[in-house]
């Protein structure tokens, strides 16, 4: 037990999480002033994906009716959770790709495709799935299956940056304090400066595979592999 937790409070120092509320009072830490938004995976820093709203309830569930809906280019497996800002819906779909959509028409308003060579999706845990992307100032944040990190402009559609690093990313990045958390399925995690240019802050291993999304609570950063869950706090890292 001591040894490990001599490893996780060095993880903590490489992966910088003194910062990572260096930027607060944010959008994202301060959700619930935007219930009709939903700008990260879990909606909340604490993935609790739990909406404030009330216009539909147990009450009325059982009187919704489809309003429209989008027919995907494969039929692999979709994992995705969408995230809804400002007016327009964000959701990725197997190889990686990315879309956004007018959540009322439901027209398709974007569609980027990083063209993942499909033979690259032997080396993913559970078929070609994306689990979701992550935004941050007008940029959509995603990872691939073949191994890259890729920056997108939120109104465009168009690439911002992209990096080759290890592969395969499945699970959805987060963001906090200025910084994109990625992790892998070979268990690296890669901290990157968001913005409009590639900047790739630290990097460490995990002793095993990461499929879950990431999450950020108090001054924590939590996440979840195959086999363990590890707790990284900025508290620590100062000591």
């Amino acid at each position: 037990m001591g040894n490990r937790l001599s490893w996780c409070v060095l993880a903590t120092t490489l992966f910088g999480l003194t910062a990572v509320y260096a930027d607060l009072p944010s959008r994202i830490a301060e959700a619930d002033k935007e219930p009709g938004n939903w700008l990260t995976t879990g909606r909340t820093y604490d993935e609790s994906r739990d909406s404030p709203l009330t216009r539909i309830n147990d009450r009325n569930a059982g009187q919704l009716g489809l309003a429209w809906y989008y027919d995907l280019d494969t039929d692999r497996g979709q994992e995705s959770t969408p995230l809804a800002v400002d007016g327009v819906l964000y959701t990725t779909s197997a190889w990686s790709k990315v879309q956004a959509f007018d959540p009322v028409s439901g027209k398709l308003l974007w569609r980027f495709d990083p063209e993942v060579p499909r033979k690259t999706g032997v080396k993913s845990c559970c078929d070609s799935v994306n689990r979701g992307a992550a935004y941050w100032n007008r940029k959509i944040y995603v990872g691939t299956i073949d191994g890259r990190l890729i920056a997108i402009d939120a109104k465009t559609g168009r690439q911002v940056w992209q990096e080759r690093l290890r592969g395969p990313f499945s699970a959805s990045p987060v963001y906090a304090g200025g910084r994109v958390y990625f992790f892998n399925e070979e268990g690296m995690g890669y901290v990157v400066q968001a913005g409009r240019e590639w900047k790739l802050l630290a990097t460490n291993r995990l002793p095993d595979g990461c499929m879950a999304s990431p999450a950020v609570a108090g001054r924590s950063l939590f996440v979840r592999t195959r086999t363990q869950l590890f707790c990284f706090t900025a508290d620590n890292a100062a000591k």
